[in-house]
């Protein structure tokens, strides 16, 4: 089945959703965790993009809703693929929507920009989180000064470098599965090195050689 999100067709089907398909395989179990878990998760993410004005510590809780319908502010309704509430039991409560894109391109050069700024229930998103196969569709936004604090962009293979370092404590299982789905379908994380050793050096006039053919004495 999976051999579809790498542009194989059968020809019975008219059209395949692999964004649509892909954002329920590998986040919809994660909306199912109870506890804290999910939350820290997204917390992480966050954190680890260097999204600024996000509490000291770790939230509580956290509520997702897949392709919910949200205003945007010249009125018309979007329908991001995620938004993800993030809560503290101090009452902090931060908003962030997701955008995950798979062989296509955005909707337009100002989707993520009217996304960031659209309501969800009434209310502004704080973040906005975008994942895909490369970041250049987001490098707009990640210029100008006043989106940059906002905006997060991971490619999918720093998402299994992150899963395969994360160590947050009822997700080993989701992680160990995002990550087989992804390397099924071509993405890789880095792991590190099984061998690091140090070329054999050539003497050449009991002199050693170098790239570029520079010879050092």
């Amino acid at each position: 089945m999976y051999r579809r999100y790498l542009g194989h067709r059968d020809g019975s089907e008219r059209r395949v959703r692999e964004e649509d398909e892909l954002t329920g395989l590998l986040l919809g179990p994660l909306a199912m965790f109870p506890g804290s878990a999910p939350a820290i998760f997204w917390y992480n993410l966050l954190i680890d993009s260097g999204i600024e004005n996000l509490p000291s510590h770790e939230p509580q809780a956290c509520r997702m809703q897949f392709w919910p319908r949200c205003q945007a502010a010249d009125g018309r309704i979007i329908e991001p693929d995620l938004a993800v509430e993030l809560c503290w039991p101090s009452g902090d409560v931060r908003r962030v929507t997701v955008e995950m894109k798979w062989n296509a391109p955005l909707s337009g050069e100002d989707q993520l920009g009217r996304q960031l700024m659209s309501q969800w229930e009434g209310m502004r998103f704080d973040y906005l989180l975008f994942i895909g196969k490369d970041v250049t569709e987001a490098a707009g936004m990640l210029a100008s000064e006043g989106d940059r604090k906002k905006v997060a962009a991971w490619t999918w293979d720093r998402i299994v470098t992150f899963l395969n370092h994360s160590d947050i404590l009822g997700l080993e299982t989701w992680s160990y599965q995002v990550v087989s789905v992804l390397e099924c379908l071509g993405i890789r994380g880095f792991r590190g090195f099984y061998v690091f050793q140090m070329p054999e050096v050539e003497l050449v006039n009991n002199k050693r050689v170098f790239w570029k053919g520079e010879v050092l004495g």
